[in-house]
């Protein structure tokens, strides 16, 4: 969380320049740079040289650069472009690199090609106006299944767009959801699937609208920070009759006064003293 705070902070300023009408990025407003297969793209115009360019809300990515392809969008690339609306990513590009498109808020819909093959963590996480993610079907390691970003197997939910609002159901079949799965999301209710085991840091971090949570029985870990700032949460029901492993701030900002609902027979075992983080909740009941 630390360093996805410091790399917000250091293009925050930069955003503040990034305007509102419909032109497009100039190209000599990229930074390109040599990787084993071409070039990988980031911005790189100093601060001030947006000042005159206040009508930013395109960006299309090129395929090539000095006759070789771009193949890869860097991280941090694009962090904080505010007025981004659009983005085209050629189908050159393989690799996405974790926050490349971090708080963009304007950001409305992301297509994925068949060529991607490497999503780095919360790239498009953030983005209040994000509804969708799609993906080729040819694509060999990712699909999007209701505008859900999913590994291929299903088996790891790797991004939920935060525009997503209303109730949401981890479908049965995943097992992990990935660190900042659904880091600022509009969702207020959540039910995550019997066959989830693990939920990884800063995952619902910032869904300040949640305010309930199911969880299902095999969950044996919970990650830092996985449910900061959700000070919205009233209920939680755990199917798990041993009390998931708790990382460090996993419930920080969750009222304690958020009812907890364990199976029958479990209480005591949550509101022990070694159920870390579990102890905070004052109203524990069970089912």
């Amino acid at each position: 969380m630390k360093k996805l705070l410091s790399i917000t902070c250091a293009f925050v300023i930069m955003s503040i320049f990034v305007g509102c009408g419909n032109s497009g990025l100039p190209k000599s407003y990229l930074l390109f740079e040599e990787n084993d297969d071409g070039y990988t793209v980031r911005l790189a115009v100093p601060i001030f040289d947006l000042l005159n360019d206040m009508e930013i809300r395109t960006l299309v990515i090129p395929g090539e650069h000095k006759d070789k392809p771009v193949t890869a969008i860097g991280v941090g690339a694009f962090v904080a472009f505010i007025n981004l609306e659009k983005v085209s990513i050629p189908g050159t590009v393989t690799s996405i690199g974790e926050l490349a498109f971090f708080s963009c808020p304007e950001l409305k819909s992301v297509n994925i090609s068949q060529f991607v093959t490497d999503i780095g963590f919360a790239a498009f996480a953030r983005c209040a106006k994000l509804q969708s993610i799609t993906v080729a079907p040819a694509n060999p390691e990712y699909k999007s299944v209701d505008g859900v970003l999913f590994g291929k197997n299903g088996k790891i939910l790797y991004t939920c767009p935060a525009g997503k609002t209303g109730d949401y159901i981890v479908p049965d079949g995943v097992i992990s959801i990935y660190r900042q799965s659904f880091d600022g999301a509009g969702i207020k209710t959540v039910t995550i699937a019997e066959s989830v085991e693990y939920i990884g840091d800063d995952a619902f971090n910032g869904c300040e609208a949640l305010t309930k949570l199911t969880l299902g029985s095999k969950v044996f870990f919970i990650g830092e920070q996985a449910f900061e700032k959700c000070r919205a949460l009233t209920e939680i029901t755990i199917h798990a009759a041993t009390p998931p492993h708790l990382a460090s701030a996993t419930f920080k900002d969750v009222p304690s006064s958020c009812i907890i609902r364990v199976p029958a027979g479990s209480k005591s075992a949550y509101q022990s003293p070694t159920a870390f983080g579990w102890d905070k909740f004052t109203n524990i009941v069970e089912m």
